[in-house]
């Protein structure tokens, strides 16, 4: 019974890193900092142990009589069932907190809630299944389907479905190394999911910027960095010159495709508009006329 309860045993310690903007070393970063930050708002049962638990010490061949004395491995059960409970909890919590992240309708009590119950719930990926709609050629008719979320983890979940930004920066200060991770089909990061779905929150973009940015321009699977996502998708020029603040080098990348950011941009004018599309070919000549 020790060797199950230690089988049994779980941590539910979870330490909580917060990357302060250390990233940010010369002048033009902190006066990069202060602007945006003058945007951006501050923001049990015991009775429910499981038989194979106590069998082994409760149960006694037909013909033996019971014995009078307490089993020595009372205690020894009832932690183990404390743990084991503790485990369901937080198999629980999991699926509550990506479930909450999908509904679009979660407010920031429920998902601290759930953070509390299960710390660690924000760092899991989780498949969460959902019903949609599409047409079938052979039928002719509007069929239902089951499938699952793109994203797996609860941040990106969060952010698809354009939950408040109280809500991210929660999930961002829970886990900040989730906005790093590939996620997805297309393996994006929780600053392209963003400028994917929601390219006009200036105030969400640069949240995600702001804490924990990753240390060089993050690339999806078609080697797209966030400049080209941010140009095809129509992002505002406030954000591309934040972004093109921290991550100069972006300027000069280019995707599978062999397109730099100024080309998506320049191709892709009804969503980026031509202020955007000046401003990326220009900054782009000054990098070309440094190097």
């Amino acid at each position: 019974m020790q060797e199950s309860a230690d089988l049994l045993n779980i941590d539910m310690n979870a330490s909580h890193l917060f990357d302060s903007h250390s990233w940010l070393g010369n002048d033009d970063h902190d006066s990069f900092v202060k602007s945006v930050f003058d945007e951006i708002a501050p923001p049990s049962n015991d009775n429910d142990v499981p038989s194979w638990l106590i069998g082994s010490v409760s149960e006694t061949s037909s013909s033996s009589k019971k014995s009078s004395h307490p089993s020595p491995f009372t205690d020894d059960s009832e932690r183990s069932s404390k743990k084991l409970k503790c485990q369901q909890q937080s198999t629980v919590a999991a699926s509550s907190l990506h479930s909450l992240c999908c509904s679009g309708k979660a407010s920031v009590d429920d998902i601290r809630e759930q953070l509390r119950i299960d710390p660690t719930a924000a760092a899991r990926p989780r498949s969460i299944a959902k019903t949609i709609k599409s047409y079938d050629p052979v039928s002719g008719k509007i069929v239902t389907k089951q499938t699952c979320e793109n994203y797996k983890y609860p941040l990106n979940l969060a952010i698809r479905h354009k939950l408040d930004l109280a809500i991210i920066k929660l999930l961002l200060e829970a886990e900040p190394h989730v906005s790093h991770l590939l996620d997805g089909h297309q393996k994006e990061t929780s600053l392209h999911v963003m400028l994917k779905y929601s390219p006009q929150f200036v105030k969400g973009i640069d949240t995600l910027l702001l804490h924990h940015p990753p240390p060089i321009s993050p690339l999806d699977r078609h080697q797209n960095n966030l400049l080209h996502v941010a140009c095809r998708y129509g992002a505002p020029i406030d954000v591309l010159r934040h972004l093109v603040i921290i991550y100069p080098e972006a300027l000069q990348q280019r995707n599978f495709l062999s397109e730099l950011p100024v080309q998506v941009a320049q191709r892709n004018l009804v969503m980026c508009s031509t202020q955007v599309a000046n401003f990326v070919w220009q900054q782009t000549n000054k990098k070309l006329r440094k190097v």
